[in-house]
C-alpha cells in the first residue's frame, strides 16, 4: 500500500525550502527524496504552494505540460475524488456530535463512513 497526500505548511518537519516565498517563480517545483518518500512543493500561483508527500513516486517524475505539474500532483488530482465524495456524504448525513475525546470522534466518524458505504452497497444492489 502506498501513500499520496497533501501536507499542511505549518508542520515543523517541513523545510523552509518547500514553503512559498515571493522569489519563487510560478509553476516551479521543489523535490526532496529519501529512500521511500518524496516531498514535492509546487507553486501554482504567486505566494501559493502545494506540498505533497508520496511513497510511490521518485525524483524523475516531472510533467510535460505547460504548467510543469509533477506527476505526484496529477496522480493526487486523479485519485482524490473518492475521499472527497465520502467526506461530503459523511458531512451531509452525519449524526455525530462535538466531543473532546479523540477516541470517540474517531469511532463516530468510522461509524458514519460505514453507514455511507452500506448505503452505497444497498443502492448498487437495488
Amino acid at each position: 500500500m502506498t501513500l499520496v497526500g497533501t501536507l499542511r505548511k505549518n508542520k515543523a518537519e517541513i523545510s523552509a525550502l518547500f514553503l512559498s516565498g515571493k522569489k519563487i517563480e510560478v509553476y516551479s517545483s521543489t523535490l526532496g527524496c529519501t529512500n521511500d518518500l518524496t516531498l514535492v512543493s509546487y507553486v501554482p500561483a504567486i505566494n501559493k504552494a502545494v506540498i505533497l508527500s508520496s511513497q510511490c513516486h521518485d525524483d524523475t517524475c516531472m510533467g510535460e505540460e505547460k504548467d510543469h505539474k509533477p506527476k505526484v500532483i496529477m496522480h493526487y488530482n486523479a485519485t482524490k475524488s473518492g475521499t472527497d465524495n465520502l467526506d461530503k456524504l459523511v458531512r451531509e448525513y452525519t449524526y455525530t456530535r462535538s466531543t473532546r475525546s479523540r477516541n470517540l470522534e474517531l469511532f463516530l466518524s468510522s461509524i458514519s463512513a460505514t453507514c455511507v458505504n452500506a448505503f452505497i452497497l444497498w443502492m448498487l444492489k437495488s
